[in-house]
């Protein structure tokens, strides 16, 4: 399964939450979020509405952890859950719950959804994940992004494989997203010390990138001076060099350019 609970784990906090959201949109329930700060032991309220209650109201916890959950987030939801008026409450974790806690959430009557239940949950959409994500910004956001938390832990392969996939549907990705993938994608391979693949990543987004703003123009012909430098291709980079359109470059960002040429010279 190429979106799991794995991945949650790398996703930074912001993201986890946003990322199970937008999970429970696709099965059907509205959110709100609580308050960054004094959010009363609740990240996410729910609703749905079912046949036997009208509009069922549910508070969410998320504890995006990679060691267990202890029975505090239990004691934090269970408190949520009354402050909101919540009809029931979920905590949902990448990771594992502590016996403590698995024994105090079934005495306050709280839901626990461990990795594994995450993962039968990712499993039961993970098509339409795979293969629509792109109509939900934020997704396509939240996986992109994520992808530099599972290279920067050693899951460079990972990483690769997601982000492989998803320019798969560069035709259904907005400019801005598109070159944080191209960015990402091109990062992943020189962090696995394949800067010759980097560099066909970074030319191809520069190629391909439709409308580039001067600002991501950049950040992609640098990281390609980058990888060629990298690489000790000094006459593939002055080919590369050829190529660059200087017009589009802030002052800034010429002088950086041109500090990178001489860097591949020295090489």
């Amino acid at each position: 399964m190429l979106i799991c609970s794995s991945i949650c784990k790398h996703m930074e906090g912001q993201y986890f939450e946003d990322f199970i959201a937008e999970l429970f949109t696709l099965l059907g329930y509205s959110y709100q979020k609580t308050p960054a700060s004094g959010d009363q032991g609740l990240d996410l309220i729910l609703y749905k509405k079912t046949v036997e209650i009208g509009q069922e109201k549910i508070g969410v916890q998320c504890k995006r952890f990679k060691s267990s959950v202890s029975n505090k987030a239990v004691q934090e939801t269970f408190a949520g859950r009354h402050y909101y008026d919540c009809d029931r409450a979920i905590v949902v974790t990448p990771s594992v719950f502590t016996r403590s806690a698995k024994n105090l959430a079934d005495k306050l009557n709280i839901e626990l959804i461990d990795g594994q239940k995450l993962d039968k949950i990712l499993l039961s959409i993970q098509e339409y994940l795979l293969n629509k994500f792109y109509k939900h910004e934020k997704i396509t956001e939240i996986l992109i992004n994520s992808s530099i938390g599972l290279a920067r832990n050693n899951d460079i392969e990972k990483a690769i494989h997601l982000l492989e996939h998803l320019k798969a549907y560069k035709l259904y990705i907005d400019t801005r997203h598109l070159t944080l993938l191209y960015n990402n994608l091109g990062l992943s391979y020189r962090w696995k010390d394949n800067n010759l693949d980097a560099i066909n990543i970074y030319q191809e987004g520069i190629r391909e990138i439709k409308k580039l703003s001067a600002e991501d123009y950049f950040l992609l012909v640098n990281n390609c001076l980058v990888a060629f430098r990298e690489s000790k291709l000094t006459k593939e980079a002055l080919d590369f060099f050829k190529t660059i359109d200087f017009n589009i470059l802030s002052p800034s960002h010429l002088e950086l350019i041109i500090k990178r040429k001489q860097e591949i010279l020295e090489v």
